[in-house]
């Protein structure tokens, strides 16, 4: 699980100092991740998280058609240091490594390799084979 009250309140600081101190941001969850329940693709974009603010660093706050378990139409997403901290302690492995014994454990059981991936680019942070 990954909190979200950190990088809420830099968002919500860069936010105010931006004057716009007197509109309000969608709320997120105050902590996300676990088992995925549902993925949108690009034929639904309309059901996608809308952009409301975004720090120069990619930190970005979205709002979202659907209402979280607690009521809050908030997203995160994007690059924070917390995000990254708990990152590197349950997955410190290197990216590089993780990728390629996952190509070739699909390729020793006989499955084709996934035909979207180049062979020697590694895959978007946040996706997953």
């Amino acid at each position: 699980m990954y909190p979200t009250d950190e990088a809420m309140k830099d968002i919500q600081n860069s936010f105010n100092s931006n004057g716009n101190s007197n509109k309000t941001l969608p709320i997120p969850s105050p902590a996300v991740g676990g088992v995925t329940h549902l993925m949108l693709g690009v034929k639904y974009l309309r059901y996608h998280p809308r952009l409301v603010y975004q720090l120069p660093s990619g930190l970005g706050i979205y709002e979202s058609a659907f209402q979280n378990a607690d009521g809050g139409r908030g997203v995160i997403g994007g690059p924070h240091q917390t995000f990254t901290a708990i990152h590197k302690t349950f997955f410190n492995k290197s990216e590089a490594f993780n990728f390629f014994s996952r190509q070739y454990k699909i390729f020793k059981n006989g499955t084709q390799l996934d035909p979207e991936v180049k062979m020697l680019s590694l895959p978007a942070h946040g996706h997953s084979a």
